[in-house]
């Protein structure tokens, strides 16, 4: 009685028990691949490979975790920002592509300024926003913050692993530890989902930190928490970078304008939805 399957048997084992749930097949081959540590492709390339009865039990927990709505990158444990691979754990938000946006205007902001900056990352997560804007900005000073320390050890451990070592890492909550008139640039993906906005919660959202992603205030409670302070951080020409949902943008202008910034711009994600708000501070409050 042999101890192996073929990597064609395996997925179609798990193709019976997923039957006809959404993206059955990709969620197949990303978790097979993840068992036997190879590319997703040569799942294709080398079909008749064998997978032993440990792994073909590993695969099938793993298949029954995702029925379960356990998100793939918490199953696997990594996810994609960027092109790079972020470590992801139930303590951090899994990192998602229109958030790329902020790290696209953060780059072109970068750009005008004539020296090296110091930028801060609010909120940092898993870390994915400032590894990916180090990544781009090998000479920036970058301060990344959290208020949750099982957060900032993810962080930690994706810097680690990306050799991104410019970052320090702050337990904070948002910018109160950052120094008045110091940053040239704060990033930031705060909370920003109304707890009541129903048709954003899914089984998916339900593993996430609910305090990543749930504001009061139909979701602005943080975003303005982090304007205000960011009015104080800033030096003087610096600019504030601020995700938040798309029915939020007039809201967030206003908070922006309440605070004295100027030359704000929204810009959408690829999928046409107003995504990311920023501003710049001109003038220091007397």
């Amino acid at each position: 009685m042999t101890n192996h399957s073929s990597v064609s048997a395996v997925l179609r084992k798990g193709a019976e028990i997923f039957r006809k749930q959404p993206s059955a097949r990709l969620d197949s081959e990303i978790l097979l691949a993840h068992v036997l540590s190879i590319p997703r492709t040569k799942l294709y390339t080398d079909s008749s490979a064998l997978v032993t009865k440990a792994q073909e039990q590993r695969y099938i927990g793993y298949v029954e975790k995702r029925l379960k709505g356990v998100p793939i990158p918490y199953i696997t444990g990594c996810s994609e920002f960027w092109s790079l691979p972020i470590i992801v754990t139930k303590d951090v938000l899994i990192p998602r592509p229109e958030t790329e946006l902020l790290v696209e205007i953060a780059k072109e902001l970068s750009g005008l300024f004539q020296k090296a900056l110091t930028v801060a990352d609010a909120g940092t997560g898993s870390g994915a926003i400032a590894a990916a804007y180090a990544k781009e900005n090998p000479s920036a000073k970058i301060v990344a913050t959290d208020t949750s320390t099982a957060a900032l050890a993810v962080a930690k451990r994706n810097f680690d692993k990306l050799d991104v070592n410019h970052i320090e890492l702050v337990r904070d909550d948002w910018l109160k530890a950052i120094c008045i008139n110091s940053l040239d640039m704060i990033i930031t993906n705060p909370p920003y989902v109304d707890a009541h906005d129903t048709h954003l919660m899914s089984l998916s959202t339900s593993f996430e930190p609910t305090a990543a992603l749930y504001a009061q205030d139909k979701g602005m409670s943080e975003i303005n928490k982090l304007i205000q302070g960011a009015k104080q951080c800033l030096k003087p020409g610096g600019f504030l970078l601020v995700e938040h949902g798309f029915a939020q943008k007039n809201r967030v202008v206003r908070s922006f304008l309440k605070n004295k910034f100027v030359n704000i711009s929204t810009r959408p994600d690829l999928a046409g939805l107003d995504r990311v708000t920023y501003g710049q501070k001109i003038c220091i409050d007397t």
